[in-house]
This record gives structure tokens, sequence and C-alpha cells, in this order.
């Protein structure tokens, strides 16, 4: 058994940054096979979060972008490790993980000046289910290691009660691991 945490971050949004924390709990069946349970929060800035590129095209060309949030995130996922080998005492392993998730957003809809629209409102904040899926690379030693994640969060995603965007958040996270 294994807790672990550390910084997230959300690198493929063009409009918004988002940063936030994410904690794990994961049981290992054996070396190269585990389950985790994850949970990530990603606070709302508000302007702050916007991209120097979201401020240009609302400023100087009157386009406004549906943004829509990450707020928080859970998934639950089997992690595969088939590539493991050893320098010195510090284990090296390369894997996989698949499952399923969910998250909470909200969309910001002062931007597109719909802050009044029922339409609008009646999908401002939701929850989706998701689809987990990444690479991760441990560097662990016997009771602490590091841990590199890159991951695919995808969902269905409702704007303004009309239209379906699908989503893919990319996520990056540097993880601390402690072995129980």
């Amino acid at each position: 058994m294994a807790l672990s945490g550390g910084p997230v971050a959300v690198v493929n949004d063009p409009f918004v940054q988002r940063y936030g924390m994410a904690a794990n709990v994961e049981l290992a069946t054996t070396r190269a096979a585990s389950f985790e349970l994850r949970a990530g929060w990603f606070p709302d800035l508000g302007e702050l979060d916007y991209r120097a590129i979201t401020k240009q095209i609302v400023s100087y060309n009157q386009v406004y972008p549906d943004i829509s949030r990450l707020g928080a995130n859970g998934q639950l996922a089997i992690r595969i490790t088939p590539v493991q080998g050893y320098v010195g005492p510090l284990r090296l392993s390369y894997g996989w993980l698949f499952g399923i998730g969910a998250c909470h957003t909200r969309d910001d809809l002062e931007i597109l000046f719909q802050a009044e629209s029922p339409t609008y409102l009646a999908t401002e904040r939701q929850w989706h289910p998701a689809g987990v899926y990444g690479v991760v690379v441990d560097v662990s030693g016997e009771r602490v290691g590091v841990r590199i994640r890159y991951q695919g969060f995808s969902y269905l995603e409702v704007v303004g009660s009309t239209t379906v965007e699908m989503k893919n958040n990319v996520m990056v996270a540097p993880e601390l691991v402690w072995w129980l």
C-alpha cells in the first residue's frame, strides 16, 4: 500500500491555466500491478487563470471563448508497470494506467455575457463521468520515491444546454510516494 500526492497542472487548455493538488491511495497486488484511488482539487482564480492569449482575443479581437474550469476530479484506475529495473538501491519502473473517473466543471458565464441566461445557468456547474489513461514513471527506494504522471482525462460537457463538447484534459503531476 502507498500514499502519494503533489501538484497537478492541466497543460493543454489554450484559454486557462489550471493548477491544483492531488492525493492517491494505492493498493499494490504485485510489483507490476496496482489499483489506485485518486482525488484532485483545482482552485478557481477567476481572471488570474486566463492565459495571455485569452486576454488578447477578448480585449483586442472581441472574441469570447467558451471557458470551462476543472474544479475537482477523482479516479479509480489500475496501474500496470511491466518495465522495471534496479540501479543500486533504487527501483525504476515505467507503466500505464487505465480507469474511470468523474470531474466537476464550472463554465465562465461572465466572459460569454450569459451570467443571467437560464439556458446557460442550467449547465454552468456539472459533474461528468470520465475515462482515464496515462503513463507513469517511478523512481523509488525502500519506503519513499518520486513519480511522474502524464495522463489524459476525457469527458463530455454540455455548454449552454445545447452544445456537447468533448474535453480531453492532459495532466502532468510530479508526486512524492510513501510506501507503507
